[in-house]
């Protein structure tokens, strides 16, 4: 046995004693709870057409570099869709919270965070599935850094009728055309301003050559 006290500023206040006794067990039968179908494992689905879209938190007050605004819908989905969601921009900045369905990880995450896990809120880059099997409507998505929430930083999804379609709101990102824009329009702004500024450097140079020959003539 062993004795365990308990103290106090007026001293002893209890004193636990523990004994043992040996139980014969044997190994536990492998058992596995019943899940809902929106819980059915979704790393090997195929996701629904149009359905994987990207949701990007960046800076504090906006998501898909939009800040929320009531009316405004960021992604749909629909019932017995197969949903996927990439976490970019700064994900590892900001924890992703989903209301109505929780997700699976699928791909991405690590750790304490295993592929396979089911969550209603995760922090870090990787994609997540779930599947709307029971409400319909509105899904409320926001940074669970409250303060950022506030600010902007949450987003409504709509979850339609069986049968419907998926939409995605782009994050913000250049795609090769407006990454060529940006190069060309880098390229006339320095020629605009490097020939003027060529301009005045040899115009400089021309007086001070003068003012030079001046003062050796004088001399």
């Amino acid at each position: 046995s062993t004795n365990y006290s308990i103290t106090g500023q007026g001293g002893t206040l209890a004193t636990i004693t523990t004994t043992t006794t040996r139980v014969e067990s044997s190994d536990l039968e492998a058992w596995e709870p019943p899940y809902p179908a929106y819980l059915s494992d979704l790393r090997g689905a195929t996701v629904s057409s149009g359905c994987s879209c990207t949701t990007a938190f960046d800076g504090e007050t906006e998501v898909n570099g939009i800040a929320f605004e009531y009316g405004l819908t960021l992604h749909t989905s629909y019932l017995g869709a197969v949903v996927e969601r990439v976490m970019g921009g700064e994900a590892g900045k900001h924890p992703y919270h989903q209301h109505v369905y929780p997700f699976q990880l699928t791909t991405g995450y690590n750790g304490y965070n295993q592929i396979g896990d089911w969550h209603d809120v995760i922090m870090g880059y990787g994609t997540i599935r779930y599947s709307p099997t029971e409400f319909s409507g509105k899904v409320m998505i926001h940074c669970h850094r409250l303060h950022h929430e506030d600010r902007g930083m949450m987003a409504i999804e709509q979850v339609g009728e069986e049968g419907g379609a998926c939409t995605c709101t782009a994050a913000p990102g250049l795609g090769l055309g407006a990454s060529i824009g940006i190069a060309g329009g880098a390229v006339l702004l320095l020629a605009i301003v490097g020939y003027p500024g060529y301009c005045v450097y040899r115009r400089m140079h021309r007086v001070r050559a003068a003012a030079e020959a001046a003062e050796s003539n004088d001399l």
